[in-house]
């Protein structure tokens, strides 16, 4: 009996101390409008180029989850989530360099990798200002 209510505590202990947190911090991030406003302005193309879609999402799951690391103390986060933000712009010029030969799909497009390059940017700055580095962007 003793042993079920150390085992508890212990268990109630480590998720409020690790889980809760995380979790809640990735709430903080799922709940950006203007991130979801790209994605689905992505998805209506996705049908061009499949996998490059499925790879951009992948990218982008794992970006938000470095930058959800990073309000821990110690992280190594910084070089991660600017590699997954390479891929993914990598990945949304491949599915601009697939659409058909349609000027409205490739200016809506361009436009939209555009605005989410800014928005991971921000991630990135808003990151590295809470480690104390300095970050400066570079031109895709």
């Amino acid at each position: 009996m003793i042993r079920t209510v150390f085992v508890v505590v212990v268990v109630l202990v480590i998720y409020f101390s690790f889980v809760s947190p995380l979790l809640n911090n990735m709430r903080a991030v799922s709940k950006d409008e203007e991130l979801h406003a790209y994605m689905l302005t992505i998805k209506e193309y996705e049908r061009y180029d499949p996998r490059s879609y499925s790879k951009c999402i992948s990218h982008l799951k794992n970006f938000m989850m470095y930058y959800s690391d990073t309000y821990h103390e110690g992280s190594t986060a910084m070089q991660k989530m600017k590699n997954h933000k390479i891929k993914v712009v990598y990945y949304v010029q491949r599915m601009i360099h697939r659409l058909p030969n349609d000027a409205n799909m490739d200016y809506v497009m361009k436009n939209t990798l555009e605005k989410l390059n800014n928005k991971l940017d921000n991630y990135i700055n808003e990151a590295a200002d809470r480690k104390g580095e300095y970050y400066f962007p570079k031109e895709y």
